[in-house]
């Protein structure tokens, strides 16, 4: 009896997608992780993961601290010693090449596709090929890990040894049962030292056992020693709260603990899904034929795809993002990607760190007296001092970021001393020894800028500009030619002293320091202090400004409208459009709200928020300007 034409075009075409979806399936890592590789080139951008003072690249507690050190010995000590530390060690070295932003898209896609290969011979080995779409559990997890900025190459490097582990033991183990645990034993303290993925080792070796080989007896002695050598080490290294800091450590995000969680248990999950489902497959033929087969296996690897989705979504953090483009960028001196970047954040998010590189930028740029207001502020952002509630990583970032300002304005002692301070907080600072360096060289010591310099020749990032100044200071020791260091030279304080600064006394060092002179204006800004800023017009005309900046004009107006106060502007002159807007923001209090400055406050905000006016009335900025 022949068959219907209609079933016979339903098969042809069952049989003609289920073809098309075999072959996507293999071509599918060919379209993904070039699509993997310029998300995160275009997006994440690894050197902003290097850059970030805040990360482990730069904590005194991590290898990366002795990373120099690790290419001339190799010595660990019982007492010192963790499980995973080599693993730490590999992520800290490749981290340093984030530095290079090509190069650390590199390896994250490489890690990535690496942890994909290898998961997908794993899964094979345990009869659960099947489930392709598991094998892109680990570079998906990867990625949301890097969306949120975390760094996390020992994880990644923890797993891909935990994944060859597998496969050695599977290829390699013999029929003979007593064979197989040995080689067991010796892949899991390999495993167990040199990485922190024993866990899904364990679990693949045991299904494979148990799925492949049949031995249960050999699975259940495979949990038992494992487990054995965790209690054991467990008591050699002082009690179980140690054990879990070292996998998850205190202060940690939520989510951070939670994908990596999920990184080494992803595999093993999927694996024992498979597993379970074994013997369920003869009870539900009918049932598991419809999940089998080319709809079935769509229909769950969508789920995957859609679970997947939200972890990528739930991990964003645009906060953080946002934070360590802004840190960034202040390493790189791009001065306008970090106001684009200051301009996107809520000003409720800002904090007196923001505020302060904000306020570096915005000098570099010409714009501090026109725009400060623009941008949150507060009496501590200026130079970050006496600011109340710093505790370490706040005294850290303190540290990192106002040696910069101190340097630039001419502060060199108590730049000197933040850094010397960096330093203490983390054993490899490299960007604190180029501080220094450049610091001793100002001062006319040259062999203590020589002993940063050769430190700094151990960082490859670092090495070209060590040994281009090496190079300056062998020629001429005085560096009397070097037009960076003779402008600080003229600028810089003789005994500024370690306690304190002033900014009056840069100006009577040199008058023509016009980064002292607008930070000092700044600082008269936050402060209300109209009569000063009055008193400091004399130093207008030796920056050469085409006009007043608004800022400053809008003091001037207010001392001369409120206070009754004549300005001496030495040939200057006040600008029309900075008088009528004095105008229309006092009509808008006296003739809309009857005199009442609160309930003025939003439509003031709204129209004025960036001026000087509304800041001496409110004590705050109320919009963010564009840049």
């Amino acid at each position: 009896m022949t068959a219907r034409p209609r079933t016979i075009i339903v098969t042809k075409l069952s049989l003609t997608f289920g073809l098309f979806y075999r072959h996507a399936r293999a071509y599918a890592d060919a379209v993904f992780f070039p699509l993997y590789f310029l998300f995160v080139w275009l997006w994440i951008r690894p050197a902003v993961i290097y850059y970030n003072p805040e990360s482990y690249l730069y904590q005194s507690s991590t290898p990366m601290a002795a990373l120099p050190d690790i290419y001339k010995t190799w010595s660990v000590s019982l007492a010192s010693f963790y499980p995973g530390e080599p693993a730490d060690y590999c992520g800290a070295a490749l981290g340093h090449l984030f530095a290079v932003s090509w190069l650390g898209v590199l390896i994250i896609t490489l890690i990535a596709w690496l942890a994909s290969f290898l998961t997908g011979h794993c899964l094979s080995k345990v009869r659960a090929s099947g489930l392709s779409i598991a094998r892109l559990f680990p570079a998906i997890i990867i990625l949301a890990q890097y969306v949120r900025y975390d760094h996390v190459l020992s994880d990644s490097i923890s797993l891909l040894i935990a994944l060859l582990g597998v496969l050695v033991y599977a290829a390699f183990g013999s029929h003979k049962r007593s064979h197989r645990f040995l080689l067991f034993i010796v892949l899991s303290a390999i495993v167990a030292v040199g990485s922190k993925g024993l866990m899904p080792f364990l679990v693949l070796c045991v299904l494979h056992e148990i799925i492949r080989r049949k031995s249960l007896l050999l699975a259940f002695l495979q949990v038992v020693s494992s487990a054995a050598y965790l209690v054991f080490y467990t008591i050699m290294i002082g009690g179980y709260h140690r054990v879990s800091s070292l996998w998850w450590p205190a202060g940690e995000a939520p989510w951070t603990l939670a994908l990596r969680a999920l990184l080494y248990a992803s595999i093993p999950l999927a694996a024992l899904t498979v597993a379970i489902s074994h013997p369920l497959t003869r009870k539900f033929k009918k049932t598991y034929a419809v999940i089998s087969g080319v709809p079935g296996r769509i229909a769950l690897e969508l789920i995957a795809l859609s679970v997947t989705g939200y972890f990528l979504f739930e991990a964003y953090a645009p906060l953080t993002r946002n934070h360590l483009f802004l840190n960034y960028y202040l390493y790189k001196q791009e001065w306008n990607g970090l106001l684009r970047e200051a301009a996107k954040r809520p000003f409720a998010a800002f904090t007196d760190f923001d505020s302060h590189i904000v306020d570096r930028a915005l000098f570099h740029q010409g714009r501090l007296l026109d725009d400060l207001l623009s941008f949150p502020q507060s009496n501590y952002s200026l130079f970050l001092n006496n600011a109340p509630g710093y505790g370490h990583k706040e005294q850290l970032r303190r540290c990192i970021w106002v040696g910069w300002t101190l340097y630039e304005i001419g502060v060199l002692n108590n730049s000197e001393n933040v850094c010397y301070e960096a330093l203490a907080k983390v054993s490899h600072y490299p960007e604190g020894l180029r501080l220094l360096a450049l610091i001793h060289m100002a001062k006319g010591m040259p062999e203590a800028a020589k002993t940063c310099l050769y430190a700094l020749r151990e960082d490859f990032v670092y090495r070209r500009m060590a040994d281009d100044y090496l190079r300056r200071i062998e020629n001429d020791p005085t560096l009397s030619n070097d037009p960076e260091i003779g402008w600080v030279r003229s600028i810089m304080l003789k005994d500024d002293g370690i306690e304190g600064f002033f900014l009056q006394p840069l100006l009577e060092r040199n008058a023509h320091n016009q980064m002292a002179f607008e930070y000092m204006i700044a600082g008269y800004l936050l402060n209300k202090d109209v009569e000063a800023i009055a008193a400091s017009t004399r130093y207008l005309p030796g920056f050469h400004y085409e006009k007043i900046p608004k800022l400053y004009e809008e003091a001037l107006v207010i001392n001369e409208r409120v206070f009754r106060r004549g300005n001496n502007l030495f040939g200057m002159s006040i600008s029309r459009e900075t008088v009528d807007r004095f105008t229309a923001f006092s009509d808008i209090i006296e003739n809309r709200y009857n005199g009442r400055p609160e309930d003025a406050k939003q439509e003031l905000s709204e129209r004025f928020g960036d001026s000087f006016f509304f800041y001496f009335l409110y004590g705050s900025a109320g919009r963010v300007g564009k840049p």
